[in-house]
This record gives structure tokens, sequence and C-alpha cells, in this order.
């Protein structure tokens, strides 16, 4: 079991270990779709977070923490920071981009996840994707790249849809609106 197992730790590894990144594409989109499964409902995001989980929002049968709060906290940290890393590093692999920014988009839907990934580098990395994908925006010159005749075209209208969300989220906060501010 993930929880009780110590598998996100697995996880994480697997996504950070970047040798041979070609040959590993395979593993590290499946345990970042993984991390995705397990950001898809409030308990799975909240334990993920390292937190208690709000009453009336845990699986019936969720098993008691056996981390620290350290390592709770320690495990967090390392999620979010391996997840903006790859939004950070993998230009060349759009399935695992995407992936990447629907947990991160998850994540930030919740106040500690929004500041992990604001530390993390996820709102820089994610408006450098959009801009890959929309240009200037700024210079209201922002036009999605693609067609939709392109085989392509629904994974890049995906890696938007998410990346659009991970800067709302982040840009909500104050924290959030103060950083984007500064980004080109």
């Amino acid at each position: 079991c993930v929880v009780v197992e110590g598998g996100l730790e697995g996880l994480v590894s697997t996504v950070r270990d970047r040798r041979d990144a070609a040959a590993r594409e395979e593993a590290r989109c499946a345990a970042v779709d993984a991390i995705l499964q397990i950001a898809t409902c409030w308990d799975g995001r909240e334990w993920l977070l390292g937190l208690d989980g709000a009453e009336g929002m845990q699986f019936p049968d969720r098993v008691a923490p056996t981390l620290t709060l350290e390592q709770r906290d320690t495990l967090a940290r390392d999620t979010c920071d391996a997840l903006s890393a790859v939004l950070e590093m993998e230009a060349g692999s759009p399935k695992l981009v995407k992936l990447a920014l629907h947990a991160v988009a998850l994540i930030t839907t919740v106040p500690r996840g929004l500041q992990l990934c604001l530390i993390a580098g996820a709102l820089r990395s994610a408006s450098q994707i959009l801009q890959g994908y929309c240009g200037d925006v700024q210079s209201g010159e922002c036009v999605l790249w693609t067609s939709s005749r392109s085989p392509h075209h629904a994974l890049d209208c995906a890696i938007v849809t998410h990346g659009v969300s991970v800067v709302y989220h982040i840009a909500m906060d104050d924290v959030g609106k103060r950083e984007s501010l500064e980004l080109p």
C-alpha cells in the first residue's frame, strides 16, 4: 500500500531518477501518474501533503500515519520538488509534463500544496511552459501554436489547461501574486 508501506518515497525516487531518461520515461510517467491519482481525492491530497485531513473527508478505513510530522513534511516537500523539477527539465516529454502539471494543479488547490509548489518553483516553470505553447502573453500575441490536425493536439491542449490552472491557483495567493509580478 502506498500510504502505509512507504510507496510514495519510491514514486518520488523514480520521478527524480533521470539516468537514461529516454529508456525510463514510461516508469517515470507511471510514477507521476500514481502521484496524480493520489492527488485526485481530498484525503489523498491531504495525506500527500503531510496533513491530517478534514473531518468527514477521510477514507473510512484510513490507517493512522506511521511517519513523524517532520518525515511527513519532508516527504511532501520532496514530492512537490520532484514534480516541479519535471516541469523545469522535461520539455522533451510532453506526456510527463502533462501528468506533472495536472498533479501540481490539484496539489495547489490546498494552501499547503500551493506554498510547497511555490517554494519549489512551479509558478515559474508553468509560466515558461505556457510561454512555449502560447507565445508572449503580454505583447497580446498569445496564440496556441498547435494545429487541431496535429496528432498531439489533445496532449498540447491538456498541457496548456493544466498549466493555466497552476498559474491561476498560485496567482490567487498573496505570495503568488507578488511572485507572478516578477515573471517575464
